[in-house]
């Protein structure tokens, strides 16, 4: 659990307590069609909370998503999305941000 503090999870245990059976998180990587080390650890972290975890499948009808960008020139790409519930993270949409649990 050590990693989730370094990509900004500060209270664990509030966050697994709004976690549900049957909850659906999406992952999504802007960059690319293969998923970077921090939404393969979102992923890991998720499923072993019990939650069903789909990677860059916009038809999953998700409870929660998470987009990586890494790139700037692909920042376009995430007001794109059809997603209202989103955590975007990545060095292509903002270096200061820090996820948060909620």
């Amino acid at each position: 659990m050590q990693w989730l503090s370094y990509v900004g999870f500060v209270d664990i245990e509030g966050y697994k307590e709004g976690l549900r059976s049957g909850m659906r998180i999406l992952l999504i990587d802007i960059d690319s069609k293969i998923p970077n080390l921090a939404l393969m650890k979102l992923s890991t972290w998720h499923k072993k909370q019990g939650v069903e975890v789909f990677l860059n499948d916009y038809l999953c009808n998700p409870d929660k998503v998470y987009v990586s960008c890494v790139f700037t020139k692909n920042a376009y790409k995430v007001k794109q999305l059809p997603f209202e519930n989103m955590e975007v993270g990545g060095s292509g949409w903002d270096l200061k941000k820090e996820l948060s649990p909620s």
